[in-house]
């Protein structure tokens, strides 16, 4: 029996989310202090975690104490933004369009997409997989070149297959990054 069973133990479907206003309702008798828009940018954070590091917790964001109706109000909210295909959510076969369209729009030339992290991490949390995002490789080294007219993704030798089941080639070309390093394509 899950939380949301009832005493005979069958799952209760999901509560759908009844608007901001309803929403704005249950914030104010829980004593919030953030509003629904707030509570939206909160929700996009959620979804932006990695997924297994996700438990219900997160309620207790938007109120100390929060009651049933307002948990199922932020499941529901959290569910119908999900299903909103954008930022992380975009289908992959969208993504390295969009990238280009942003170059575009900042007069931009190219971009490098290394699977470190900001810091140069090497082991990053999946929420920071941007290679993995862009281009569906999940290999632990590699980077990404990408131009207006064309885009590669540099792999190590014990990579050179996985690439090529992981990414689409149509879009990224597969280069082995010692024999021809993304500076010297560049």
């Amino acid at each position: 029996m899950s939380a949301k069973s009832p005493p005979g133990g069958e799952e209760c479907p999901p509560e759908s989310y009844r608007g901001d206003e309803e929403l704005g309702r249950l914030l104010a008798k829980a004593r919030s202090a953030l509003g629904p828009a707030e509570v939206r940018d909160l929700v996009s954070g959620v979804l932006g975690a990695p997924q297994a590091a996700i438990t219900d917790a997160w309620h207790e964001l938007v109120a100390a104490s929060p009651d049933p109706g307002l948990k199922a109000q932020l499941d529901a909210l959290k569910a119908a933004l999900a299903a909103v295909p954008r930022g992380p959510w975009r289908p992959r076969a969208e993504r390295l369009p969009a990238l280009r369209a942003e170059l575009r729009r900042l007069g931009v030339a190219g971009f490098i997409v290394p699977r470190t992290d900001e810091h140069q991490n090497e082991f990053i949390p999946p929420a920071l997989e941007r290679l993995a995002w862009l281009t569906g490789f999940t290999g632990s080294a590699g980077s990404a070149v990408v131009f207006e007219a064309r885009a590669a993704i540099f792999v190590d030798g014990r990579y050179t297959l996985q690439v090529r089941d992981q990414v689409a080639i149509a879009d990224f070309e597969p280069r082995h990054a010692s024999e021809q390093p993304a500076l010297a394509w560049i």
